[in-house]
């Protein structure tokens, strides 16, 4: 397999513009071609056909879909705001975390580092949570904060701390109330994956830390070892679910009016202006150190390494397992992509599925767009 089909075992696709949904596929694995044609996929061996039924982890769409709109309904709401400093809230943090306000963590530009690896050293099958999270109030920033961007899920996980003290509950069950009837309550969307569904969620990669595939539970081992369900990840769900939740969201920067949003207008036109322009402190997969980075609250604003035709103010997120969610005001347009990249390794599959989002994105606008 070339490295586009590794990264892409199965795929999920939807496109819309305004309320309408454009286009909808559900394929094997991507062969090469236009990505939006049936002829370009195969079936693998290993994974089905995904369904409109089929659970996909969403890993750091988490950031983007939950905790980032939960933060901004708390704001909305008067609880906190974002020159709020975390340790105002949290109790336990060392001074130099403690100092960093909400719009630090939401827009990564408050010097923590990338990854606080709550889980070296613990057992996968013992909870272990209180331990962790006590680990995580030792980390400290490695940069000073609003001098760069460094992606980093130590400061979501942290937002996830903020949301569980404000709210009396933690992430899973604060998105729960947040979202409603859009949380899925057939299990299409939503935190804590039932066992007895097992079937009905997409596997992710073999992991040696726990010795066996990942399948309906969180990939991510820091979200693992803090129950499951994290600031960062431990989002799962269905094409049409995760789509929805996307534009009841962020829909009024697209040009989407319902009756049901769950931010407000003045939130989200906010949210998805750039509100942090500076260098990359750290490298990411597609981007080197030290290039310019545009973060809005809780989401990227499009870099033009990875524009793939969408216009300068397109917004939205990718998630480590192959998942993405992106908008283009200029246009209306919205796709979402699911996908299991992680299947056949980490390591082999990075390049493939940015290529693989770049072609879905120029395929969606030129036929749309």
């Amino acid at each position: 397999m070339n490295h586009c089909e590794r990264a892409v075992p199965c795929a999920a696709i939807r496109v819309s513009r305004g309320n309408t949904v454009l286009f909808d596929g559900y394929f094997g694995r991507y062969c090469g071609g236009d990505p939006l044609e049936p002829a370009s996929y195969t079936t693998d061996e290993e994974l089905p056909v995904p369904t409109d039924s089929s659970r996909f982890d969403l890993a750091s769409l988490t950031k983007f879909l939950a905790t980032a709109p939960l933060i901004l309904s708390l704001v909305e709401h008067g609880n906190v705001y974002f020159s709020t400093r975390i340790g105002e809230i949290l109790t336990g943090l060392t001074g130099a975390t403690a100092a960093l306000t909400i719009e630090d963590l939401l827009t990564h530009s408050g010097g923590l580092p990338a990854l606080p690896d709550l889980w070296q050293g613990r057992s996968p099958e013992v909870d272990q949570r209180e331990e962790a999270r006590a680990r995580l109030f030792t980390v400290e920033p490695t940069a000073a904060p609003g001098r760069q961007i460094v992606y980093s899920c130590t400061g979501f996980i942290l937002l996830g701390e903020v949301v569980q003290t404000v709210c009396g509950q933690g992430v899973a069950a604060a998105f729960s109330d947040f979202a409603g009837g859009a949380a899925g309550r057939d299990g299409s969307l939503g935190f804590s994956p039932t066992p007895s569904d097992r079937e009905l969620y997409v596997p992710t990669e073999w992991c040696s830390w726990r010795q066996r595939r990942v399948q309906g539970t969180v990939h991510d081992e820091n979200a693992h070892v803090l129950g499951g369900a994290a600031g960062n990840a431990g989002l799962f769900g269905t094409l049409p679910a995760v789509h929805e939740l996307f534009l009841r969201e962020w829909g009024a920067a697209l040009g989407v009016h319902r009756r049901d949003p769950l931010l407000t207008r003045e939130t989200v036109l906010a949210a998805v202006k750039p509100r942090r322009v500076l260098p990359l402190g750290s490298p990411l997969h597609d981007r080197p150190r030290g290039s310019t980075e545009r973060r809005g609250l809780g989401m990227q604003i499009v870099p033009d390494t990875q524009r793939g035709g969408f216009g300068a103010g397109a917004f939205g997120h990718t998630g480590f397992t192959g998942t993405s969610v992106w908008g283009d005001p200029a246009t209306g347009v919205a796709v979402t992509i699911l996908t299991s990249r992680l299947y056949y390794g980490r390591e082999s599959t990075t390049d493939g599925i940015l290529a693989f989002r770049r072609l879905v994105h120029e395929s969606a606008l030129r036929r749309y767009g």
